[in-house]
């Protein structure tokens, strides 16, 4: 049986959204009367958005509120990202060369599942998963483990069958927390600040099948 896998983050791996992202951040603040600066978004990237917004907006929406808030936010970000959607150099012919192989790929990210959705069908890569795991579905977020524990329950493997893609520190040490192989990409954050991860890249040109076989 298959068991070789793969998880994709999506947020800064299978597509560069940090800029549509913090354009739905300040659209947000904007409307309530708030500044949210480049450098802080950047620090809580890859984090949920229940655990991000007291950082952006310490004091100002209350628990409950986030729900409803989340899902303005996440409606700015799709109507900036319409038709704006573009694959990073390198991934498609990555994730053809991983399928040519029989790999298992999954998505395990922070993002709502309407969000994943979005970028798979933008992208047109849908047909490549096999699964998805949004971070709606499980109980903690990044730097928790708990969505790559769940992706690769999914999948149907174990941890050490695993290799997780992602771009941000958070990410990276969900990928240790679940006792998982992690490929970091420089796309969001400097390759110091990635060191935790096993193998560190600056794009998907650097990636080949045989990489991901040395690490599994």
């Amino acid at each position: 049986m298959n068991s070789k896998t793969v998880i994709f983050d999506m947020d800064g791996v299978l597509v560069e959204s940090g800029p549509f992202h913090l354009e739905a951040w300040q659209l947000l603040g904007k409307k309530y009367g708030m500044e949210v600066k480049e450098g802080l978004f950047y620090e809580t990237f890859g984090m949920r958005n229940d655990e991000l917004m007291p950082r952006l907006f310490p004091g100002v929406f209350k628990p409950e509120d986030y729900n409803a808030i989340h899902e303005e936010k996440e409606k700015y970000y799709r109507e900036c990202a319409k038709g704006k959607i573009e694959a990073p150099i390198g991934l498609i012919d990555f994730i053809e060369e991983l399928k040519t192989n029989q790999f298992i790929l999954a998505v395990g990210s922070s993002a709502p599942r309407a969000n994943i959705e979005f970028i798979l069908d933008e992208l047109k890569i849908r047909k490549f998963f096999d699964h998805s795991v949004s971070g709606h579905e499980v109980n903690r977020g990044k730097p928790a483990p708990d969505v790559f524990i769940a992706a690769a329950k999914k999948c149907g493997v174990s941890a050490d069958q695993c290799v997780v893609i992602e771009d941000a520190v958070a990410g990276v040490e969900a990928a240790k927390a679940a006792h998982m192989k992690c490929v970091a990409i420089t796309s969001s954050t400097p390759r110091e600040k990635l060191c935790g991860a096993d193998l560190v890249v600056d794009s998907f040109r650097e990636l080949k099948v045989s990489s991901i076989i040395d690490l599994l």
